[in-house]
């Protein structure tokens, strides 16, 4: 029977090494080249249209409505 040997390494490398890996691509590249705190990932958003009117509906787990700022401008919608 012939017995394999497995490196093990760090294993505090190994765990940063797998966040790394997890992490990237997750924010976006701000200009300055850092990360920035603003993650590729959006909300859960619903759209439709009734009428003349249309409706957005998006989940902000854990954010009030009162914090939440809407503005429409040059037929583009943004939330912050």
């Amino acid at each position: 029977m012939m017995l394999g040997y497995r490196n093990l390494g760090n294993p505090f490398q190994q765990l940063r090494n797998e966040m790394d890996r997890l992490l990237t691509g997750y924010f976006v590249p701000a200009a300055d080249g850092l990360l920035s705190h603003v993650l590729r990932e959006q909300p859960a958003v619903n759209v439709w249209q009734r009428d003349d009117a249309l409706y957005v509906e998006m989940e902000v787990p854990g954010v009030k409505s009162e914090e939440v700022d809407v503005a429409v401008a040059g037929g583009e919608l943004t939330v912050k």
